[in-house]
């Protein structure tokens, strides 16, 4: 290494996979009095004080460790004075932002709102860990109540391109539209997003991208899953999806290979446009979550994502339509994973899919479906049980009635059972 800061960013590169790596890196920290190495060491401890008087203890050493991380980096970041901690969660600066950690890894940096100049090189230095930068909205107002107060930011002016290449994750608030104060179009790619397709484009590194809390026209929407050929996921969190203009899109195939929603409806016009438009073309992965919307807007979105093979749908309540349409879109056979927890299925739609799930699947998760004691053990008398895959139930809300219940499944079926803090499981001998 030709210096501490390339060993820096070496021991760094894989420090979230364990905590052993996790270790390692902090007692090289440790040596060189970095107080990153301390906020390591409490977070562990931390994460395994097993009594309320150790985790109390443990919160105190980790704020202990932030104030001493905010005072290190008031000299090793001047652009970012002064920095101070903030909670249990992180350290943040008035002229940069919010720096917050996992398990005492310094993983992500939400920029100030009101910051309208490039995050400085230093930041990406200093913290190598650092892999997910958050985008506000729009600037505090600055002239009172004036539109001018409302400009909503660009995103390369924010990250600047050096952070655009460096970070491989990008949290981006979205703004309501503001067309009535005489606004620029927000959502139009050609100015929230200008230029950062050409920049993701240089990246040597797959990138996430994540819209939240605000407005996203369609065409944006589709123009995103169409020409991120270096995105690796494309995550909608709480995004309005309006129906205007869903008729002219012109998107072209999709490459964007993993999409996922989380409170965000989609109407059957807009998912329809996007099938048709080919926005759905490329994905393998295929995440909802929390999604009030009908079984026309899921269809449409299977139709179109003929390379699908991870399908997620979490707390939804479309229940029996869900098997119905895996087996019409002719989906199912595909899917080497799916996870229909929380989707009101009832004994038929959970006894349709292990008599339909195919060869190539290899986990199925019915979580939280509404199962008695009675109708659980009903499942022992299925003639076919899908033996290629594990099957995934919850096992806490069921209680010890229910529990025997899937033992006698697992004994019809010679099937191994198995739990895991919440999850039980029957899988294959």
């Amino acid at each position: 290494m030709s210096s501490e800061a390339d060993l820096d960013r070496e021991l760094s590169a894989s420090v979230q996979a364990s905590p052993e790596q996790r270790a390692v890196y902090a007692d090289w920290l440790l040596e060189r009095g970095d107080p990153r190495g301390e906020l390591l060491t409490a977070a562990r401890t931390l994460k395994e004080a097993s009594t309320p008087t150790g985790r109390s203890a443990a919160r105190l050493a980790v704020v202990a460790a932030l104030k001493h991380l905010a005072t290190w980096l008031d000299d090793k970041i001047p652009e970012g004075k002064p920095w101070r901690p903030a909670d249990i969660r992180g350290v943040t600066s008035d002229r940069l932002g919010f720096l917050s950690h996992v398990d005492g890894v310094l993983h992500r940096f939400r920029i100030a709102s009101g910051r309208d100049l490039p995050l400085p090189l230093s930041l990406a230095q200093v913290i190598p860990t650092v892999t997910e930068v958050g985008i506000p909205a729009s600037a505090p107002a600055r002239a009172g109540l004036s539109a001018l107060a409302l400009q909503p930011v660009r995103v390369l002016e924010l990250l600047g391109d050096d952070s655009a290449l460096r970070f491989d994750c990008f949290d981006i608030e979205l703004p309501v539209s503001l067309a009535r104060l005489g606004m620029p179009a927000v959502t139009e790619p050609s100015w929230r997003f200008a230029g950062l397709s050409d920049v993701l484009a240089r990246r040597t590194r797959p990138v996430e991208l994540r819209l939240s809390n605000g407005s996203l026209d369609v065409d944006s929407f589709g123009a995103l899953l169409a020409g991120g050929r270096n995105v690796s996921m494309l995550w909608l969190d709480r995004v309005r999806l309006p129906v205007e203009g869903v008729a002219a899109l012109t998107v072209g195939d999709g490459v964007v290979p993993h999409l996922r929603l989380v409170e965000t409806p989609v109407d059957a016009r807009v998912a329809e446009g996007l099938r048709s438009a080919g926005a759905f073309h490329g994905l393998s992965r295929f995440e909802v979550k929390d999604w009030p919307v009908g079984a026309p807007a899921l269809e449409a979105i299977l139709r179109g994502a003929a390379s699908l093979r991870h399908l997620s749908i979490i707390r939804s309540p479309l229940g029996a339509d869900i098997p119905r349409l895996l087996s019409t879109t002719q989906r199912l056979a595909g899917l080497e994973t799916l996870d229909v927890s929380g989707c009101l299925l009832g004994l038929g739609g959970v006894t349709q899919l292990l008599e339909r799930v195919s060869e190539n699947t290899r986990k199925l998760v019915v979580r939280f479906n509404q199962l008695t004691e009675y109708e659980l053990s009903s499942l022992a008398r299925l003639s076919r049980w899908p033996h290629h895959c594990e099957v995934r139930f919850e096992e806490v809300t069921f209680g010890a009635g229910a529990h025997q219940a899937l033992a006698a499944v697992a004994t019809a079926h010679r099937l191994r059972m198995e739990i895991s803090g919440c999850v039980l499981t029957l899988c294959a001998r």
